[in-house]
């Protein structure tokens, strides 16, 4: 038994009513800018990932309702901008949670390089203080080896040698 246009009607009507309130939800649960921090933003973005789905999935099915109707493009046309509304309406969430995702990773990213300059300086320093030590010893060793053992001058060595 064929479904009568009336009945047609009313559940389409309703397939998208119900996929507007959800859409509707999404954007509800995730309102600009209140996306602050790596988990909401990915289960934001999850959240977005699996409404396109479902949106896709009641637009198929609310296409398919449409092929039995008289006025199919109409109908179509309808569903597909209802449709593209929703998508929008999701898209912004996701996009907001991966600008989110992209600023902590940008954030984490400087630290780091903040970390690094800073263990870099530090080992810059190390290095210096050991240099200068190294320094210090090696032009002590210089002049207790001058005090201590005058050897011959080069001239009287050869003297010594000639002799």
């Amino acid at each position: 038994m064929k479904p009568s246009p009336l009945a047609l009607l009313v559940g389409l009507s309703i397939a998208l009513v119900v996929p507007a309130v959800q859409a509707s939800d999404l954007a509800e649960r995730y309102p600009a800018g209140s996306i602050t921090d790596r988990a909401q933003a990915q289960a934001a973005q999850r959240a977005a990932d699996d409404e396109v789905k479902r949106i896709k999935a009641e637009e198929q099915k609310a296409l398919a309702a449409c092929r039995e109707k008289f006025l199919v493009n109409a109908c179509s046309e309808d569903v597909r901008n209802k449709a593209e509304l929703q998508r929008r309406a999701a898209r912004r969430v996701e996009v907001e949670a991966k600008d989110a995702i992209r600023r902590f990773d940008a954030e984490e990213a400087a630290e780091r390089k903040a970390k690094a300059a800073q263990k870099q300086a530090e080992q810059d320093a190390q290095r210096e203080r050991q240099e200068a030590e190294a320094r210090a010893k090696h032009e002590a060793r210089q002049a207790e080896g001058k005090k201590a053992a005058p050897g011959p001058t080069p001239a009287e060595a050869q003297a010594n040698r000639a002799a």
